[in-house]
């Protein structure tokens, strides 16, 4: 396994500093911080693919290595979620995916990073997150291992969607040139 390197560690505490300023500021819920990692997941794994062949293999390590990662976390490093219980406000979760990927995105650009590297730190995050179902006094048992092997449907339509964003955000005419 590659070594990370400093900007890798510079963007991972960046992606968790914005998940932060969202649990404190918007008081967000824990499944709500699921639902804003999902699309990051799906956007990095879109990134990542060359083929549609090779999507299955790159979902099967995501769900190995969150369930591996969220298993070795032992202290909280993030906030106490507001509540655990599932939340119909789709607001604050799609403003914090929406931060998360325009973070990774320029942050890729802007420090030179791989998409390897922006990758594991959003793997990273995203097992942090889940572990704190387990660590938080506040939080409740959950199902976390499901939660992960359920990634396997929730993810593929996002992955479709940024194909289908990239494809809308082409400048007009490109296909002629």
């Amino acid at each position: 396994m590659e070594e990370r390197t400093e900007r890798e560690g510079a963007l991972y505490e960046r992606l968790k500093q914005v998940l932060c300023h969202y649990i404190m500021t918007q008081r967000l819920a824990y499944q709500q911080a699921l639902a804003a990692c999902v699309p990051v997941l799906g956007f990095q794994l879109w990134l990542m693919r060359e083929t549609q062949d090779e999507i299955p293999s790159f979902i099967d390590h995501a769900v190995a290595t969150l369930h591996a990662q969220q298993r070795s976390h032992t202290q909280m490093s993030l906030p106490a979620f507001a509540h655990y219980r599932a939340s119909a406000e789709d607001p604050p979760a799609r403003a914090l995916a929406t931060a998360l990927v325009t973070l990774v995105r320029e942050s890729a650009v802007e420090h030179h990073l791989s998409v390897t590297a922006t990758w594991r730190a959003c793997l990273s995050l995203f097992a942090e997150v889940l572990a704190m179902a387990r660590l938080d006094a506040g939080g409740q048992q959950w199902d976390i291992d499901g939660f992960i092997e359920g990634l396997r449907e929730q993810l593929p339509p996002w992955i479709d969607y940024w194909e289908s964003w990239a494809g809308q955000s082409s400048p007009a005419g490109q296909e002629d040139a």
